[in-house]
């Protein structure tokens, strides 16, 4: 078979795009040659002219995006860094408020028994401690129908002590004399005039009421005289004039200038508002 030598020119075409031009697809047609091998090589033929090129095609609206692709694997935890120091303490804050005080009082526990004890002695007579134990004695008696306390002749009485009264205002005009008060009463200031003494329980208590009959009691009254001397003009019980039994049967109606004198009355009542009275006067200076 002689060799068959071909030369096949493509003309070429030329195609004008507006911009304005809608989508245009090329699609080339389909050249079906058959080139047999171990012929001669024609000569080269002359080169075509290149084309102008065409105008850019609108660009395309964007198509959707893809799904997103599936998670990779979680890599493995690091070790744990080495614990930092710890930081300094903060200022302690401000105290809080105080809540209220004291819960509730418990309940009162049950009272227990009453103990039982047996007096000591007979009917009226004063309690002691007998070596721990009640005691009593026919010599030291109270009875409190008349309150009359009891000490027998055969008692030694080591020392009695007296309630005195220190008044330093000086004596002048009626003085009252409260026997619930003292048994001693001192005037301390100079008399300032002739004075007059009024005894009595107290201001609301008579000594009639306050003093059974065949009772007795003894009080004392100091008063004090500067360079004039004042006297004790008369002696009354409960607001009423009363006679006084002077020792040696000297009526004081002097006084002490610049010193003291110290009257003693021994006032015994004989019946309901009747008494006698024994009065004694020294003079100190």
């Amino acid at each position: 078979m002689s060799d068959i030598t071909a030369t096949i020119v493509v003309q070429p075409y030329n195609i004008e795009i507006a911009p304005t031009s809608p989508n245009i697809s090329i699609t080339p047609e389909v050249i079906d040659m058959t080139i047999s091998t171990g012929g001669i090589i024609g000569a080269t033929g002359a080169t075509g002219l290149i084309g102008a090129t065409g105008l850019i095609g609108a660009t395309g609206s964007t198509g959707p995006i893809g799904a997103t692709g599936a998670s990779g694997t979680i890599g493995v935890d690091g070790s744990t860094g080495a614990t930092g120091l710890t930081g300094s303490t903060g200022a302690t804050g401000p105290t809080g408020a105080t809540g209220p005080s004291g819960g509730p009082t418990g309940a009162t526990g049950a009272t227990g028994a009453t103990g039982v004890g047996n007096p000591g002695g007979s009917n009226t007579q004063i309690q002691f401690n007998n070596a721990s134990n009640f005691g009593g004695s026919a010599n030291f008696t109270f009875n409190s129908a008349n309150n009359i306390l009891t000490i027998a002749a055969t008692t030694t009485l080591q020392q009695a002590q007296e309630k005195i009264t220190a008044n330093g205002t000086g004596s002048t005009g009626t003085i009252n004399y409260d026997l619930l008060d003292q048994a001693i009463l001192l005037k301390t200031a100079n008399a300032t005039a002739n004075y007059v003494l009024n005894f009595r329980g107290n201001s609301t208590t008579s000594l009639n009421t306050l003093m059974s009959s065949n009772q007795s009691m003894t009080c004392t009254f100091i008063n004090t005289n500067g360079a004039n001397a004042y006297i004790l003009s008369n002696v009354q019980i409960d607001g009423a004039n009363r006679t006084v039994f002077w020792n040696n049967g000297i009526v004081p109606f002097t006084a002490t200038q610049s010193g003291k004198d110290v009257y003693t009355f021994n006032i015994i009542k004989t019946a309901s508002n009747t008494y006698q009275i024994f009065g004694s006067q020294g003079s100190y200076y």
